[in-house]
């Protein structure tokens, strides 16, 4: 079962083959790590004992390249640019490091090697410490992210794949490579992007929301602050309409209506992230 089976980051060193010299990088994309589907498997003595790459399940053998990912159209739209993972081929891989040059973006993760719960691709079921010898003593961190900041002064944005500042997320492993405590952050589940220092350097740090439109609740319990507040913006009178509506008493209609505002509110989202680069974005479209 994979939490006794020690995995590796098999792209993590891509920017070994593929960085242009001549670009000033102004974004760093940071993620947590491959779903297990396309990840290598280590055996005792850490040599390589099988090379996943299914491809029922992963388009790609690079960053969001499984199939249920909906990071690169996210991305791409915010961009207003085409999906480079739409047409899977021999080029899906190149075309999408192509993207993240044009816009001047890097990418990585902050987990080099690890374990998991049986196939899982959530971050809380990774880097599980309960598991044989050679497993827990060799989960290990991905130290080179400070190398790529460090070798990059132009990179002034960080893009934080998944909300929340805890260890089991791409923003807490972060803390922990850079031995950072950010005493000034206060973030939580809800916030968007904050100012960080790093060794003295200035960051914008942003929290992406999972591209997920089923993750972004909209229920009688539990609604997303940010996404109300857009909805608020680009239609009140659904808003006043829907707000009035409990959950199991939507029709087909509303319900239809509220899957395409989610996802228009991730576009949006990835585009004052990426583009706008506006810390204070909370879900209006017209925030400064």
């Amino acid at each position: 079962m994979p939490i006794d089976e020690l995995e590796r980051h098999p792209f993590i060193n891509y920017l070994d083959n593929n960085i242009d010299s001549e670009k000033k990088y102004t974004g760093l994309i940071i993620g947590s790590f491959p779903v297990y589907s396309c990840t290598d498997s280590l055996d005792q003595n850490l040599e390589v004992s099988e090379e996943r790459f299914n491809k029922e399940e992963v388009k790609m053998r690079f960053f969001y390249g499984s199939r249920r990912s909906e990071f690169w159209e996210y991305c791409s739209r915010a961009f207003e640019q085409g999906n480079p993972t739409c047409l899977v081929d021999n080029f899906t891989t190149q075309r999408t490091i192509d993207f993240l040059n044009i816009n001047n973006l890097l990418i990585t993760d902050v987990i080099c090697q690890t374990n998991r719960k049986n196939t899982s691709a959530a971050d809380s079921d990774l880097w599980q410490t309960e598991a044989p010898l050679y497993v827990a003593n060799n989960l290990s961190l991905n130290d080179s992210i400070i190398d790529i900041i460090n070798g990059h002064p132009s990179i002034k944005n960080l893009f934080f794949t998944a909300k929340g500042t805890t260890r089991k997320t791409p923003f807490g492993w972060f803390k922990e490579i850079c031995g950072e405590t950010f005493p000034e952050d206060n973030w939580n589940n809800d916030s968007f992007g904050k100012n960080i220092e790093i060794s003295g350097r200035q960051f914008n740090a942003f929290l992406l929301p999972t591209p997920k439109p089923r993750a972004i609740h909209f229920t009688d319990e539990n609604r997303n602050p940010h996404f109300v507040h857009y909805l608020q913006s680009v239609d009140r009178e659904f808003f006043n309409e829907i707000d009035r509506t409990l959950k199991d008493d939507r029709s087909d209609v509303q319900e239809e209506r509220l899957k395409v505002l989610r996802k228009d509110f991730l576009i949006e989202s990835y585009r004052q992230a990426f583009v706008e680069n506006n810390l204070d974005f909370d879900g209006h479209i017209n925030a400064t």
